[in-house]
């Protein structure tokens, strides 16, 4: 690759281009089973380092956990909860974010650009408590898998469209229950995006050399693929389950 095109912005580039920038020892392809997956281009040597990142793109914890597991390095206490937090009131309810040490939430609270990500996550776990004193909905048997996005989907544009219209005041009785499947996915999606957000003054990618990267050029590099791939409205279509948007959108909205 020439220097011009490892320059370029991740926006020029086709999805398929940019996944098999990953590592010169395999492609991405589709596999017969479904999804993708990594097909190697030739023999690996033993001990090879194919692929590396500093620092996960996203990361979530699950609820049962969220006071035992560190939000940062993901230490686990096991059973014990976490000395070091930092909480919040929103509404009736007391949210944190816990963190195994002083260092941890030191690093969490000088990362996070102008509290979005903390402000984010307390809503989450807000939103998460609130919605559970609603009914739950039972899950419906899949059908026509394209059908029935393109039916979510309308029911997310005329849920933005009421959502919209109200006042802020007003829009938590908008809030949808979420099951602890949909709060693991809804933090995973708040951290990329928030890494979408953070990184989007960073676009320049001098170098796709893996593994050799610097630390902060290979997050770039991974948060390029993320936003090609959160660009794509056939996986946007295909992969976000309309509740994740639905609460996404409601948590920037308040």
């Amino acid at each position: 690759m020439c220097e011009s095109e490892q320059s370029t912005l991740v926006d020029t580039y086709p999805l398929e281009s940019i996944l098999n920038q990953i590592s010169p020892w395999f492609t991405i392809d589709k596999t017969k089973y479904g999804g993708r997956g990594c097909f190697a281009t030739e023999s690996i040597p033993k001990g090879t380092v194919i692929h590396q990142c500093h620092s996960p793109v996203g990361s979530t914890i699950a609820k049962p956990f969220k006071k035992e597991v560190c939000t940062v390095c993901f230490a686990y206490a096991y059973g014990s909860t976490m000395k070091f937090k930092i909480s919040e009131k929103l509404g009736k309810n007391m949210v944190s974010v816990f963190f195994c040490s002083e260092e941890c939430q030191s690093k969490f609270q000088n990362e996070n650009d102008s509290n979005v990500l903390l402000k984010n996550l307390l809503e989450v776990e807000k939103n998460y408590l609130t919605g559970l004193s609603k009914p739950e909905q039972e899950a419906k048997e899949p059908g026509n898998l394209e059908e029935d996005y393109a039916v979510e989907w309308n029911k997310v544009n005329e849920w933005e469209g009421k959502l919209n219209s109200m006042k802020p005041s007003k829009r938590q009785n908008l809030l949808p229950r979420i099951d602890d499947s949909e709060y693991l996915e809804i933090k995973y999606i708040i951290g990329v995006l928030f890494n979408m957000y953070k990184y989007n003054n960073h676009a320049q990618i001098p170098d796709f050399n893996y593994p050799n990267l610097e630390e902060s050029e290979s997050i770039k590099v991974e948060m390029s693929r993320i936003a090609t791939i959160y660009k794509s409205t056939e996986y946007k279509g295909n992969h976000w389950p309309k509740s994740i948007q639905c609460i996404w959108d409601l948590v920037r909205s308040i």
